[in-house]
């Protein structure tokens, strides 16, 4: 039986609650630390989606959002690994789903910010902003490169495996 409701006298305002509304989940985020991959994914996936006739497609909304992911694109078709990204940028992409646009706004940003959030817990307005989308997030892409394993230092994995839990628990807080 639920305890009884506390009278309130008619005409008396509700009480204003103190708690902040939840924030509204409306966007992905592909995290990962410093060379996991972040920009190759999304390039990949925009290369993809952007040359489908399926039932979905994908376009970016600016000019040189569109050359930035061909360009990377084409990098790699010459076997070379594209230059680590070096300040955070937003990138609009329209996606169609049966027909049904969608923006979607993505934020490629250093993996240093990685770094700096979730290992050294920096407080600036890169972290901030990435922090911001995360705990927007209606989902969240953890990229994790596997060489690390047989090809990065031991101070590389566990930078990756402390930043990595750092970031899912300030998820499962959310």
């Amino acid at each position: 039986i639920p305890p009884p409701r506390p009278k309130v006298a008619r005409g008396t305002p509700p009480r204003p609650t103190t708690e902040a509304a939840p924030p509204v989940r409306d966007r992905i985020v592909i995290l990962g630390r410093r060379n996991a991959g972040k920009t190759i994914f999304l390039a990949r996936l925009y290369e993809r989606l952007w040359k489908s006739t399926g039932s979905i497609h994908m376009r970016a909304l600016d000019g040189n959002d569109h050359l930035f992911f061909m360009e990377s694109i084409r990098v790699l078709g010459d076997r070379v690994w594209p230059p680590a990204t070096g300040s955070s940028t937003r990138v609009r992409l329209e996606v169609l789903l049966d027909g049904r646009p969608r923006t979607l706004c993505s934020l490629d940003y250093s993996g240093e910010v990685f770094r700096r959030a979730f290992l050294e817990q920096v407080e600036d307005a890169d972290t901030a902003e990435l922090l911001d989308h995360l705990d927007r997030a209606a989902a969240v892409i953890l990229l994790v490169d596997p060489g690390l394993g047989l090809h990065g230092t031991p101070e590389q994995g566990a930078e990756d495996e402390f930043g990595m839990t750092a970031a899912v628990r300030r998820i499962r807080r959310g």
